[in-house]
């Protein structure tokens, strides 16, 4: 079984956006329904006053499902959601007289609720970033006995898996051969030497700063011209286009603060590489499935299976829905 890669930055980073759900750039909304339909099949069997735990959490897409199932029972219920990053969940739209919702920063290896706590566990995109040996142990404890446990992982040849891998590679071109980040700095650094004083630059630094100029603006158009076709299309459109402000707008600030601007944008699409590539690496395939299955009887569960869930065209597939009973 894959050994999970864990860098959290990339993550905190990730959900400062305000985004409720893990995706790909190519998970579209048919895809999306068919994830969803795993929850509303789930939270359908819902029972008053049950307490629902959903695992590495995110900002609370699951939940949201959760919710909307509730609205037609009239159950009242109690949702929390844990996750170890630094999640920014907005649950100012939750009734709170039917609902008591709750988020919770933790490890899923170190859960902070008593024995038996929860009538339903869910996690969607998120145990298989835990190591399952010591996450499955602490599942199994604080789900309650005839508890149902469900978990929809990401699978390693899956469409959304292959699309992560077309991002990284797009980002790969971005940074290695396109080289736009370091062309940036360089522009940015010779013309504001030059703005700061014309009258007394010389014809070398001048020269220097019309080929930098040249050379940025020559990658630019690289990135213009191709970015709708790229897997990575949101990291190429935002990149060119903060770049470009970036350096039109130079004039306006200390050069340090336009290349800290260029330096924080280079961070943020390594970060995003970096979640992709976590996203790779963690992905299950069948035996990663057996191996959760296996440590969840161990663990107590009577009922267990697993199965794929197929992406909108029926045939390819989008990830694992692994179901257990305590």
């Amino acid at each position: 079984m894959k050994s999970p890669r864990q860098n959290s930055d990339c993550w905190d980073q990730f959900w400062r956006t305000g985004r409720d759900s893990c995706c790909s750039e190519q998970e579209d909304s048919a895809h999306a329904q068919r994830i969803r339909e795993q929850w509303v099949e789930l939270f359908a069997g819902i029972e008053s006053n049950n307490k629902v735990l959903d695992l590495c959490t995110g900002n609370g897409a699951v939940l949201r499902v959760a919710l909307e199932c509730l609205n037609r029972t009239g159950f009242p219920v109690a949702l929390y959601g844990v996750d170890s990053a630094a999640i920014a969940p907005d649950p100012s739209d939750v009734d709170r007289a039917q609902a008591e919702l709750m988020f919770v920063r933790a490890s899923v290896t170190d859960l902070p609720f008593a024995d038996g706590s929860f009538d339903v566990i869910s996690s969607q995109f998120g145990i298989e970033y835990a190591p399952v040996d010591a996450a499955v142990p602490e599942i199994m404890r604080v789900l309650k006995r005839g508890g149902v446990g469900r978990f929809v992982t990401h699978a390693s040849d899956g469409v959304l898996a292959a699309g992560a891998a077309a991002e990284i590679a797009d980002i790969h071109s971005l940074m290695n051969e396109i080289r736009i980040f370091p062309a940036a700095i360089e522009a940015l650094t010779l013309a504001r030497e030059v703005e700061r004083d014309p009258s007394g630059a010389t014809a070398s630094q001048v020269g220097r700063a019309t080929q930098a100029h040249e050379a940025f603006q020559e990658r630019l158009a690289r990135i213009g011209d191709g970015w709708r076709k790229r897997s990575a299309i949101t990291v190429y459109r935002d990149t060119g286009s903060i770049l470009q402000h970036t350096y039109l707008n130079r004039r306006l600030f200390p050069v340090d603060v336009l290349l800290d601007k260029v330096r924080e944008t280079e961070q943020s699409v390594n970060l995003h590489r970096d979640r992709l590539q976590s996203l790779l690496d963690s992905a299950f395939d069948r035996e990663s499935c057996e191996q959760l299955v296996f440590e969840c009887r161990r663990h107590g569960a009577r009922e267990y299976e697993f199965r794929p869930v197929l992406a909108s065209d029926d045939t390819s597939q989008l990830g694992w829905v692994i179901t257990t009973s305590k």
